[in-house]
């Protein structure tokens, strides 16, 4: 799904089933840890390695989420970063999303992440 093929949700009623505002999800970014922050309707944020992404929430044409890297703080060190688009799926029980990134670069890898307990 390219990003222009894509909406960001206006309305809590709007974002993907089984996504809400507030909402942590962790797991991995190829074999490192990762953690998604959902942190307002079409908004996000992804921590992993010494990274923390700042991401716009965007549904996919074909149902599938779209998160686009919009900015980045580095937690430790200095180096170039290329921001990053996450695509994924939703699972049928709402627990977990799956799919694939890319970065403005030629990175790209595998990503995903289960709903946290609260």
């Amino acid at each position: 799904v390219a990003c222009d093929a894509a909406i960001s949700p206006r309305t809590a009623a709007q974002m993907p089933a089984g996504v809400s505002i507030g909402s942590r999800w962790v797991g991995t970014i190829d074999s490192g840890a990762a953690e998604l922050q959902i942190t307002g309707v079409s908004t996000a944020v992804m921590k992993y390695g010494d990274v923390k992404e700042t991401l716009e929430l965007q549904i996919g044409m074909d149902g599938g989420i779209v998160l686009r890297g919009v900015a980045y703080e580095l937690t430790s060190g200095d180096r170039i970063f290329k921001l990053d688009t996450f695509l994924g799926r939703i699972s049928a029980d709402q627990q977990t999303i799956a799919g694939t990134w890319t970065d403005a670069g030629i990175g790209k890898g595998q990503w995903s992440v289960s709903l946290a307990k609260p």
